[in-house]
């Protein structure tokens, strides 16, 4: 399998207001280019003209976490989805699509042949709802809603910009300022 890294970004540029990097928290459908010829791994996107043609020939959208402190895909938290099954386009939607799952790990969980979705909108990056699809991850849980007081759902492998309340802190994307979450395609 080879992979395209598209975009990274650090969780401490999720939560500063006014980062030089607020552009990567734009949706995939919006062409905005960050370090696109220098890879930074605290913010580095691809323009909207290079993912669509990258993405023309891959299979498979990948999740990572603090791919740049182990070296592997599969170090770290994440989510790989089969592309083909998508309904819908990850570069040209705004909202959810319900996506199968083929293999996935947050925070010490393994998962996998489950269905959950991606959503992104005007407000909100690209990233993982683990609480909706049919059939459900059922393998992975979430934390309790009661241990978070201004918390209804938790966000994976992006969106973390609504604050510290409604993050899973197992989640190895936002276990320190200096992590960070990257996308991928992959044929």
């Amino acid at each position: 399998m080879t992979w395209t890294l598209i975009q990274t970004y650090s969780f401490n540029n999720t939560i500063l207001i006014s980062s030089q990097f607020n552009e990567i928290f734009t949706t995939l459908y919006e062409n905005t280019p960050i370090s696109e010829n220098t890879l930074v791994w605290n913010g580095y996107r691809l323009s909207n003209p290079r993912m669509q043609a990258i993405k023309e020939n891959s299979e498979f959208l990948l999740f990572t976490c603090n791919y740049e402190k182990s070296l592997s895909l599969y170090g770290s938290d994440y989510v790989e989805i089969y592309l083909p099954d998508l309904e819908g386009d990850v570069l040209d939607g705004n909202g959810t699509l319900d996506v199968f799952i083929e293999r996935g790990h947050i925070g010490g969980q393994y998962f996998g042949d489950c269905h959950t979705w991606l959503a992104q909108n005007a407000r909100e990056i690209l990233h993982v709802d683990m609480y909706y699809g049919y059939p459900a991850c059922s393998e992975f849980t979430t934390p309790s809603i009661t241990n978070y007081t201004l918390c209804n759902l938790f966000h994976y492998f992006g969106n973390y910009q609504f604050g510290h309340n409604c993050l899973d802190v197992a989640h190895r994307c936002v276990e320190s300022p200096e992590s960070t979450t990257q996308l991928w395609f992959g044929h």
